[in-house]
């Protein structure tokens, strides 16, 4: 299923352009405002969804009823930020809050870490943690 996945991807339109690529499991969609780091191998996340549909379609509605507490200076926590398509919604949107982005999961750590270096985030904060009740470690799959 994964390989007819990315075998799909070879005939997506944004694979021709000359500033996608493919590298390993990571891609780099550039639409027309919002290039963004996605992972290859999350065929039912967000990577998934945003490589067909670009990042604002993404959870839309969600992020539409977080804008009215994004106002003011302060900080916005994205527990489980993945890629980031909140993280980078949120900084890009409003310069003057700070954005502490959690992500345990390293690869997609690090498609974060590039997204936020893509777009020149200086409020940002990228965190190598999980959030939850009790302190510990877990296995990530």
């Amino acid at each position: 299923m994964i390989r007819k996945f990315l075998l799909s991807l070879l005939k997506h339109k944004h694979v021709r352009r000359p500033w996608s690529g493919v590298f390993g499991r990571s891609y780099l969609r550039a639409d027309e405002t919002w290039p963004i780091w996605l992972d290859l191998g999350d065929i039912h996340g967000p990577s998934s969804f945003i490589l067909k549909n670009g990042l604002l379609p993404y959870e839309g509605e969600s992020f539409e009823a977080l804008r009215p507490f994004l106002n003011g200076k302060g900080t916005f926590v994205d527990a489980g930020a993945n890629i980031g398509p909140f993280t980078l919604r949120a900084a890009v949107g409003r310069p003057d809050l700070t954005v502490a982005a959690f992500e345990p999961h390293p690869l997609l750590r690090g498609l974060l870490e590039n997204n936020v270096r893509l777009h020149g985030l200086d409020n940002v904060r990228v965190f190598a943690a999980g959030l939850g009740r009790e302190r510990g470690r877990l296995v990530l799959h």
